[in-house]
């Protein structure tokens, strides 16, 4: 299967070849455990590189205006 992921977007999201839908991550958005955004980037390294990878987040650029572990990792990754 070409989705990756088990929560609210990837439910609704439908398979289609030749694309990996990347709907997985730290869905906490006060999680301080670097560890829980390390597990998230190194499940999305292991993707298959020959196909188009769709990465969905429900992450908004205002949220940068927020000093969490969250927003530096996704702004810096």
């Amino acid at each position: 299967m070409s989705i990756v992921g088990s929560g609210d977007i990837a439910s609704v999201l439908k398979d289609r070849d030749g694309f990996i839908f990347f709907a997985s991550g730290v869905s906490n958005s006060q999680e301080t455990r670097e560890s829980e955004y390390q597990r998230e980037k190194d499940l999305l390294m292991i993707q298959d590189k020959g196909k188009h990878i769709v990465y969905s987040d429900r992450f908004v650029c205002f949220i940068l205006a927020q000093d969490t572990p969250s927003t530096k990792w996704k702004w810096n990754n």
